[in-house]
């Protein structure tokens, strides 16, 4: 059955690839149907997900130490919703993908095996098995032993359940601004250092590690805490990556230690937060002897505005699309 449902997400696919080459000239044009264009990569992310995932579930089987119920099981939903999720896709983008009723149609069989599959039953038994691996740490992706990771994710668990949780309700419902003992506390435990290297002041942790941090905090209040640590990083590897030494120097080592709180600036009335139509503009200028940009356009919100000492802004430079911010 899992052929079936391979082969109708595959017939959706195909009928839409055609239709979005023809509406973009073969992608020329893809910065102009910008919503169509993530609808298509997204099926095409996902069929391509769901094939893998089948084909290493088929591989796996009878392989000593390998749950081959369990993942047969996971393999199988997985697909099942990205079954359910490319016939929404399809209906929201219907004319734009040139599909007809019959295409987006589930056969007979195909509705029963997805119903059978979405069983409520069929996630319980994954997730009380998933539950039981995370307390045995099977779960971390490392390439060492996972202790360090382990150890930060637990810390910080700690951090968001005893400090975070119990005031979450309330800064949501009436809309209070983040505590400031929340902040010195996630300064003092390094949250806002985590993307900073050592030789700026920071903790320079990898990914992973600033993945798992992210999440636990996030668990106990996304706005409060979760998301505020997101923010130095997006400023930082931008520095990182793209900033002067000069720039590094004066910044990195402030946000490290939470002394400068950074905002984000990327949302625009007329487009949301649709980075590849940014229009705000940041033109090169001298003003008093000092060379530096004259920023021109507007910003319908940022992130942590509130409370930030230094707002991270995204403007446009260059010709149009992703590629002129």
């Amino acid at each position: 059955m899992s052929l079936d449902a391979i082969e109708y997400c595959q017939a959706i696919y195909d009928t839409a690839l055609e239709s979005v080459k023809k509406l973009t000239g073969n992608g020329i044009n893809v910065d102009d149907h910008q919503v169509i264009a993530r609808e298509i990569a997204q099926l095409s992310t996902q069929l391509s997900a769901a094939e893998t995932l089948q084909a290493y579930a088929d591989q796996s089987m009878g392989k000593p130490g390998c749950d081959t119920k369990r993942l047969s099981t996971s393999a199988d939903i997985f697909l099942a919703e990205t079954v359910e999720n490319f016939r929404l896709i399809g209906n929201r983008c219907f004319q734009s993908f040139g599909l007809n009723e019959k295409t987006l149609a589930y056969g007979d069989s195909l509705q029963t095996w997805l119903r059978q599959t979405l069983a409520e039953s069929n996630y319980r038994v994954i997730g009380v098995d998933v539950l039981k691996d995370a307390e045995n740490r099977q779960w971390i992706a490392s390439n060492t032993d996972g202790e360090e990771e382990a150890e930060i994710r637990d810390s910080t668990r700690r951090f968001a359940r005893d400090v975070v949780a119990p005031k979450a309700e309330e800064i949501h419902r009436k809309d209070l601004l983040v505590p400031e003992s929340f902040l010195q506390q996630m300064s003092d435990l390094g949250y806002f250092g985590m993307s900073v290297p050592v030789e700026f002041g920071g903790v320079g942790l990898s990914y992973l590690m600033m993945l798992l941090v992210t999440e636990e905090l996030s668990s106990a209040s996304l706005p409060a805490a979760g998301s505020i640590i997101t923010r130095p990083e997006i400023l930082t590897r931008a520095l990182l990556k793209g900033g002067t030494e000069q720039q590094r120097k004066k910044w990195l080592e402030p946000i490290a230690k939470g002394e400068i709180m950074v905002g984000i600036s990327v949302t625009e009335p007329n487009v949301g937060s649709d980075v590849a139509s940014v229009s705000c503009r940041a033109s090169e200028t001298v003003l008093n002897g000092q060379r530096g940009y004259l920023i021109n356009g507007a910003k319908a919100w940022c992130t942590f505005a509130g409370r930030a000492n230094v707002l991270a802004l995204l403007a446009r430079t260059g010709e149009a699309g992703h590629k002129g911010l």
